[in-house]
């Protein structure tokens, strides 16, 4: 089967392969039983659970930290953003590494002087792939997003749901 995400694409796809039976439009959906907002009671529970300070301003990026993603304006932007929010700290949700040979990936050497100052260590934290990303949805302030190209990313649908400023 070929699973189309917008109509738009089934479309193009019925069309291009001359009326496929095998192609099938599934839009995207977001459980919002599960991305939801929560008290700020129950966030800062979340957050020492997960050994986050209670009254950290929590910024929330999701996906791999490439230069599509625009990763590297974050850690352009971070050491002002510490600057101005010194509670900041930055949750980074996905893929350590880097899995697409068409995406240009940061240098891991850029990665690791990121994570060797002093100041970072306190206040970034790559989490990795997680089964439960809700949970830190719930627990951040703000979602970031600074994409240089995206199609419609189910990130910013659960941000969304979750009643996050983008």
């Amino acid at each position: 089967k070929i699973v189309c995400t917008s109509s738009k694409i089934f479309s193009e796809t019925k069309k291009e392969l001359f009326n496929n039976q095998n192609a099938v439009y599934i839009p995207q959906a977001v459980d919002t039983d599960l991305f939801n907002s929560i008290s700020d009671n129950e966030k800062k529970k979340i957050r020492i659970k997960q050994n986050i300070k209670e009254d950290a301003f929590t910024l929330l990026f999701c996906g791999m930290p490439v230069y599509r993603k625009g990763f590297d304006i974050i850690i352009k932007l971070w050491p002002k953003i510490v600057e101005n929010i010194p509670n900041a700290i930055l949750i980074v949700l996905g893929p350590n590494k880097h899995r697409s040979l068409n995406d240009d990936s940061l240098p891991s050497s850029q990665l690791n002087d990121l994570l060797k100052r002093k100041e970072n260590k306190e206040s970034i934290f790559f989490i990795g792939e997680v089964e439960n990303p809700d949970i830190y949805y719930k627990m951040s302030d703000v979602f970031l997003l600074p994409s240089r190209k995206e199609g419609f990313p189910n990130a910013l649908l659960e941000a969304m749901s979750s009643k996050l400023p983008s």
